[in-house]
């Protein structure tokens, strides 16, 4: 599976699709309002939609990213967003 969870940590492999939206929602609501860790070391890609979901987890609490050692444009995109902003 692309998105696994364990305890307060979302890992994402491979491709992330736009169909995942819901399975991650769902898993959101559920952690909220915990501190969670996004795992996307073994991520090739992840669609808007989805980094829109984590975007507006880290607006309202507390998450972290851990990234793979080759800058990718969805890295670029998270790293870039700043609650204060919005």
């Amino acid at each position: 599976m692309a998105v696994t969870s364990k305890a307060n940590k979302i890992t994402l492999k491979a491709v992330i699709y736009e169909d995942q939206v819901p399975t991650i929602r769902k898993k959101l609501i559920k952690l909220a309002p915990e501190e969670l860790e996004f795992n996307l070391t073994d991520c090739d890609d992840v669609h808007l939609a989805v980094i829109q979901q984590m975007l507006a987890y880290k607006k309202m609490y507390n998450c972290t990213f851990k990234f793979s050692d080759t800058i990718t444009n969805y890295q670029k995109i998270i790293e870039g967003f700043s609650p204060a902003d919005c």
